[in-house]
């Protein structure tokens, strides 16, 4: 790991560096601790695989288009724990390019949980809202 990302991975909040492709490259203690999942297990594994449909596709949509721009974002997404417990949480994305033999883009999420959220479902509109 390049060692630029790799201080990011001392931070206290969770933090998850994925690739160009959103294939999780290495993740810190706090993310293990927040999802349950650990690094072993999850490393390898595409960032959306903590996906919930409570976190409305545009968000992914304005996601992408910002960093594959090479722009931060932030915003918030529910998703689910290892346990499948829900998580909320408030997150910023940083992509960052690193040069060696080549140009690797490299993606830092960085995120803080939202304790009190609570997230409920308008009745036959099949779409979920998220409350803090």
């Amino acid at each position: 790991m390049n060692l630029q990302l790799h201080t990011f991975l001392s931070l206290a909040d969770a933090v998850i560096i994925t690739d160009e492709t959103h294939t999780i490259l290495a993740v810190n203690e706090a993310y293990e601790k927040v999802t349950g999942y650990s690094e072993s297990i999850i490393v390898g594994k595409k960032a959306g695989v903590l996906r919930t449909p409570a976190t409305p596709p545009e968000t992914y949509v304005s996601m992408k288009k910002a960093i594959h721009s090479g722009r931060p974002w932030s915003g918030v997404f529910t998703n689910h724990k290892q346990n499948k417990e829900l998580w909320h949480s408030s997150i910023t994305i940083t992509p960052f390019n690193i040069e060696g033999g080549s140009t690797l883009s490299v993606y830092s999420g960085s995120w803080n949980g939202l304790p009190e959220a609570t997230i409920w479902m308008k009745p036959g509109s099949g779409k979920f809202k998220v409350h803090c």
